[in-house]
């Protein structure tokens, strides 16, 4: 059974005061060494990526391997508030991530098996077409689990040329006419479940695109995904057997099953850019209206909340009811020395 090693990172007193030292020196043989290396980020204040940051270099495989996450009681998932607070990034709720420079992405993963969760990441308006969050080679079997990742300026939320399943996320890209994608994908990537791409609806021009395929991506699967707010709700070459039960303010959508030509005012709490909130509403076409043919990883929403029926999106309607604490058990099992890695 490998080793768990968790290392703190922050601004007052951690192990490490920025999380690309952290990556430095974890760049290790884990096989060999039958390590689990888990950089837990503190809220001691927001962290700033000013400079190219990749996750690359140490050897892993798919139990032995690199997590970036936020420490216990520091994400968001964490907020004694959770169930409540608007879905949408906050720094305040919990661990930030915040890069303010042009053409660098805030964090590339090129690493196989890395696991990044619990988070929130944003990519300011700096005149850069980069990505917030980029997965790419040399790495494979790359994921992002339970994260909010907001675009301003003009790149892909996220772009997912090789990588594992990414579940339980909400992209939102806030510049208006944005030429690129919430979602960019290529190749045969795994796919996508239970995520929210989205864009305010009242940006002055609605950005292009919410899930592309920029290339062949013939076995990619999406799944109870929401993208609404954009000209084309999807676009490209990826697997239409597999996928559905999604659902789009657009006309159509890949796969069967989906709900189409929703009306977006009535599927979230807020849609405008200065009360975002992308928490599903009471009555929102999308609950109930998804399936449980899913990863086990997508048993819970964004915030730990059990699937039962599953809702379209990240997020699962109605909130947790008297005496449910969403995120009671996440950390211990995240602590708990285990060979699989799901949702945290």
């Amino acid at each position: 059974m490998p080793t768990t090693n968790i290392s703190s990172i922050g601004t007052s007193s951690r192990d490490y005061s920025t999380i690309p030292s952290w990556e430095d020196d974890t760049d290790d043989n884990l096989v060999l060494a039958d390590t689990v290396e888990v950089g837990a980020c503190y809220n001691d204040s927001e962290f700033l990526i000013t400079s190219s940051f990749s996750i690359v270099g140490a050897t892993a495989d798919a139990t032995r391997h690199r997590i970036l996450t936020a420490a216990a009681g520091e994400s968001f998932i964490d907020h004694v508030n959770v169930a409540t607070n608007d879905l949408n990034y906050d720094q305040s709720n919990g661990v930030g991530i915040r890069c303010n420079t042009g053409f660098v992405n805030l964090l590339l993963n090129q690493e196989d098996y890395c696991k990044v969760t619990r988070l929130q990441l944003k990519k300011e308006d700096v005149g850069s077409s980069r990505s917030v969050y980029e997965t790419g080679n040399p790495g494979t079997n790359q994921s992002i689990q339970n994260c909010i990742v907001e675009q301003a300026g003009n790149g892909n939320a996220v772009y997912i040329p090789l990588s594992d399943l990414t579940t339980n996320c909400l992209f939102i890209v806030t510049k208006s006419g944005s030429t690129y994608a919430a979602t960019r994908v290529a190749f045969n990537t795994t796919g996508m479940q239970n995520c929210t791409l989205v864009a305010p609806s009242d940006l002055a021009d609605a950005p292009a695109m919410g899930l592309e395929a920029n290339t062949s991506a013939s076995s990619f699967v999406v799944k109870n995904c929401a993208v609404f707010g954009f000209d084309l709700a999807v676009t490209g070459t990826m697997d239409t057997t597999n996928s559905g039960y999604n659902g789009t303010d657009g006309a159509s959508f890949i796969g069967s099953n989906n709900q189409t030509s929703l009306t977006y005012a009535d599927q979230f709490q807020n849609t405008t850019l200065s009360g975002a909130d992308f928490r599903l509403k009471s009555g929102a076409d999308l609950i109930g209206a998804g399936t449980s043919d899913v990863d086990p990883a997508a048993d819970e929403d964004i915030i730990g909340t059990p699937r039962s029926p599953y809702d379209i999106g990240c997020w699962q309607a109605p909130a947790a009811g008297p005496g449910y604490s969403p995120n009671q058990s996440m950390w211990h099992v995240f602590q708990s020395p285990i060979t699989e890695w799901r949702v945290i």
